[in-house]
């Protein structure tokens, strides 16, 4: 006789609501890109200044209470200051903050396409190289003169793909979770 084994019903509410989540937040970033990236760095400002008020607040009463402080409590009260001062410029300026990274992103693809014109004619000494592998290089060097020239359009579209890419996962999800 052959025992039948019982399939348990697993819970699928956490599965919907994660993709149900995605979707949401996917449009959200499809739809206002601009403003969702101002809100993200301006959270994340919040969250540094919080965290570094909190740090500030335990080391004065660590202080106070006359405890003999460690090495590495000593830095503490300027790695709090300089935490809510990063907050506090997150808060009032978050696209300088984007920009910057943007163009940092930006000299970082210049760089990558001048190694590689480089490494391209360096080897054009030891033969022939086609002139489809200057495309890649060419191509990068465009990009990165674009992100720097439009750093925080460039922005607004690489949040859009994600969001495309963040919806299209919670579609997945949704889609996957009831199949189980």
């Amino acid at each position: 006789m052959t025992e039948r084994k019982e399939i348990k019903k697993i819970p699928m509410g956490g599965f919907y609501t994660r993709g149900i989540a995605a979707i949401v937040l996917g449009l959200v970033f499809m739809i206002w890109p601009g403003s969702s990236i101002d809100y993200i760095m301006r959270i994340l400002g919040t969250v540094l200044f919080v965290i570094g008020g909190i740090t500030m607040i335990n080391y004065l009463r660590l202080k106070k209470l006359n405890t003999a402080l460690q090495y590495n409590q000593r830095i503490t009260p300027y790695m709090a200051v300089l935490m809510m001062l990063v907050g506090l410029l997150l808060l009032l300026f978050p696209r300088f903050f984007i920009n910057f990274i943007m163009i940092i992103m930006g000299l970082l693809l210049l760089i990558a396409a001048l190694e590689q014109f480089a490494t391209i004619s360096w080897r054009r000494k030891y033969g022939a190289i086609p002139l489809f592998f200057y495309l890649f290089p060419l191509v990068l060097a465009v990009s990165g003169v674009l992100v720097i020239a439009q750093p925080f359009e460039t922005a607004t579209g690489v949040w859009v793909l994600c969001g495309a890419a963040l919806a299209l996962y919670g579609i997945i999800e949704l889609l996957s979770s009831s199949r189980i």
